[in-house]
């Protein structure tokens, strides 16, 4: 597998540095270079190196046109070129059981495989993730007050998975339960559900590994702290505050940060074209929106993209009840938008690296092998799913800040 290196954080030998940003290559065009920090570097911290484990998310194996040996084989290489060490993939509960006890074997085959692939090639153990799409009937069954039928369908959901990656020979590491569940299109689950949900998990995937970890997600972003005001969602703190009575059941969380994208400072500077309730109602409008802001300047466009703040406050409060706190996903839309995408991948890892070393330096408490999340692989070809095609990092004709250079921190 190919290893990028890993930037050494120690404050004392100089620390990220804007230099050390992700460059393009020649002919990508010339790229403002990112101004310098006004801040001074604290001497003698000894913060040693942060380890990052990157990932990629990949659903080629939802449909049956994209879920094949082939693809799935493409699709690994190319994230082991890009310098990931494993992969991510939804083994989505809808697509498995559309009905209540019928599960769909064809589907399953696909999931399986596509773990097994990432196996064959070399990555480390897949990450699945358990719930991102629950069946109609499954909450039909949680708001009639039928927990104990909606508790089952959970259960043997998660045993089908496990016992057909078990045929393959998959092992894995940690488990995603539900994804972003702060987002106002995720389930309304009470915490003592959830936590019932996270435990049945832990129970079932033990079978693969007796020490695997169950992880959950959570959206953060200023779009989310004023759709919040609305009832509509929960900001991340403010969730995590409401998942107490779960924490027990989980080992971590992820935090989802797309800067840049999932930031109401844009709607703000088009003078109220575009209100919350039309981005919640049509989120492809922000991107829409984004193409025709005249008044958004370059230098509004990388402030955007380092703004870490909901990111900081959410690992401080995953550390303060115990959760290791990882990036799920980040990322920007490659298609119509390939300049800002170099700029993200210039810019962000640079604003991360600073809030780590902040964390750090303040006491708080990091993994040791941070793991961060790509969004994603391919181009989301998932029906229903508002940004199709425009999120893939491989596309062709689009820069690939990530590729040959590596994703360094």
């Amino acid at each position: 597998m190919v290893k990028y290196p890993i930037v050494n954080m120690n404050m004392a030998e100089g620390g990220f540095t804007p230099e050390m940003a992700v460059q393009p290559r020649p002919e990508m065009g010339k790229v403002r270079p990112l101004e310098k920090h006004s801040e001074a570097a604290p001497k003698k911290e000894i913060l040693g190196k942060q380890k990052v484990k990157v990932f990629f998310t990949d659903h080629s194996a939802d449909r049956p046109d994209t879920g094949s040996p082939e693809i799935y084989s493409k699709t690994c290489e190319t994230a082991i070129q890009m310098g990931a060490d494993f992969m991510r993939s939804d083994v989505r509960m809808n697509i498995l059981y559309p009905q209540p006890g019928i599960p769909d074997q064809q589907a399953m085959d696909r999931y399986a495989s596509s773990f097994a692939s990432m196996k064959e090639h070399g990555l480390e153990s897949g990450l699945p993730v358990m719930g991102s799409t629950l069946p109609k009937w499954m909450m039909e069954r949680y708001d009639k007050g039928d927990k104990e039928g909606f508790q089952q369908g959970w259960k043997n959901y998660n045993q089908f998975v496990v016992d057909n990656l078990a045929k393959k020979g998959v092992t894995v590491d940690k488990v995603q339960v539900f994804n972003e569940l702060n987002h106002f299109i995720a389930p309304k689950i009470a915490p003592e559900d959830l936590a019932q949900m996270f435990k049945a998990t832990r129970e079932a995937f033990s079978q693969l590994n007796p020490n695997v970890e169950i992880w959950t997600s959570l959206a953060v972003s200023s779009v989310l702290e004023k759709v919040a005001k609305t009832g509509m969602a929960s900001e991340a703190v403010d969730f995590l505050e409401k998942l107490e009575p779960a924490k027990d059941s989980l080992d971590g969380v992820m935090f989802d940060q797309y800067a840049g994208t999932w930031d109401a400072r844009p709607i703000e500077a088009n003078k109220g074209k575009l209100s919350i309730k039309e981005m919640v109602k049509s989120p492809r409008a922000v991107i829409e929106t984004f193409k025709n802001r005249k008044q958004i300047t370059a230098d509004f466009w990388r402030n955007m993209f380092r703004y870490t703040d909901p990111l900081e406050a959410a690992i401080k409060k995953a550390n303060s009840m115990g959760l290791k706190p990882g990036i799920g996903e980040m990322g920007f839309p490659a298609k119509g938008e390939g300049q800002k995408q170099l700029e993200f991948f210039r810019n962000y890892p640079f604003a991360l690296n600073r809030t780590l070393n902040k964390l750090a330096m303040e006491g708080e408490k990091l993994p040791e092998e941070l793991i961060m999340g790509l969004y994603e692989v391919n181009d989301e070809r998932y029906a229903g799913v508002p940004w199709e095609k425009y999120w893939g990092v491989i596309n062709e004709g689009a820069p690939k800040p990530i590729a040959q250079e590596g994703f360094v921190f």
